[in-house]
């Protein structure tokens, strides 16, 4: 059973632990600076590889649903970000740069030995999946981000999310936990909760950054290195067929910022999820069969 021993007790008895702790095999590794890192399986070897990328911050636990539906016809990996509140006690954000978040998804790759047929990514997920891929840390023969919050430019129409929270996290950054605490509570009660059709269990894992002024601070560092990237460099490096989910109510990432990104990577294909928000492959069926089929359609290496 995978060990999950640093999040919060009730997750641990809860249905989405359950369900992952029946598909999940754990596997611990030393990355590029002797931290070891928690990966986990789903899924036969013989299937072609999904590597997904869970948002940054936040327990791959949130995703159990999509690994749930891919590891019946895919061999999906996965793993724990760096700076996941009680992952570490005495992580440094000196450790949290894009390069070592890069280097720990080699670390994953290479110490199963697998190609990557598919890369997957959910939310922030997309930032250190496409910082991987571009720079060639590692390779794919397909891309697919769901709910991606990368702005390549000054948006029009923004979510009040962005408009509020995201020019807040370099300043939470910058000034420390007593800025966390200030904005903690605005930003737990927020747009992050108001989502329909989720579990409970997983929108308390989502905001799980925000449970403490410690853990707001934390994912305030960890997502500032992220959002002063110049994505539009990053992203002209992507050149593998790529599909972009979004919801057209997401209130978290606006739906002009997905727009954007396919207009930016050559052949991506954009899917508009009329009606549904930020988690649209929980509130609509009919996203995680659209997502197999983008995979189907693309050939894989397919290889061990």
């Amino acid at each position: 059973m995978p060990n999950f021993d640093y999040l919060p007790k009730d997750i641990l008895t809860s249905k989405v632990f359950l369900t992952a702790s029946t598909m999940l095999t754990e596997i611990t590794n030393s990355s590029h600076d002797g931290r070891n890192i928690s990966f986990f399986t789903a899924g036969k070897e013989d299937k072609p590889t999904v590597l997904l990328a869970c948002p940054v911050g936040i327990s791959c636990l949130l995703l159990v649903k999509l690994i749930e539906f891919l590891h019946q016809d895919y061999f999906v990996i996965t793993w724990e970000s760096r700076g996941l509140p009680n992952y570490y006690a005495d992580d440094r954000i000196e450790e949290w740069s894009p390069d070592s978040h890069a280097k720990d998804i080699l670390t994953v790759v290479n110490a199963l030995n697998r190609n990557v047929d598919h890369a997957i990514s959910f939310c922030s997920g997309s930032y250190p999946l496409l910082y991987a891929l571009a720079n060639r840390y590692i390779h794919a023969s397909s891309l697919c981000l769901i709910s991606s919050p990368i702005e390549l430019a000054e948006l029009e129409d923004r979510t009040s999310y962005q408009e509020a929270f995201i020019p807040l996290l370099p300043r939470i950054a910058e000034s420390g936990i007593g800025m966390a605490k200030l904005v903690r509570s605005l930003i737990k009660q927020g747009v992050r909760s108001s989502e329909t059709g989720v579990e409970d269990t997983l929108l308390y894992i989502n905001n799980l950054p925000f449970e403490k002024d410690e853990h707001t601070y934390r994912y305030a560092l960890l997502h500032s290195r992220w959002i002063n990237l110049s994505w539009q460099d990053v992203i002209t490096k992507i050149t593998i067929p790529t599909f972009i989910v979004h919801g057209e109510m997401d209130k978290t990432a606006h739906l002009s910022g997905a727009k954007m990104l396919a207009q930016n990577i050559k052949g991506a294909v954009l899917s508009i999820v009329n009606g549904h928000g930020h988690f649209l492959m929980y509130s609509e069926p009919s996203v995680l069969p659209n997502i197999q089929g983008f995979l189907n359609s693309v050939p894989g290496s397919f290889s061990k």
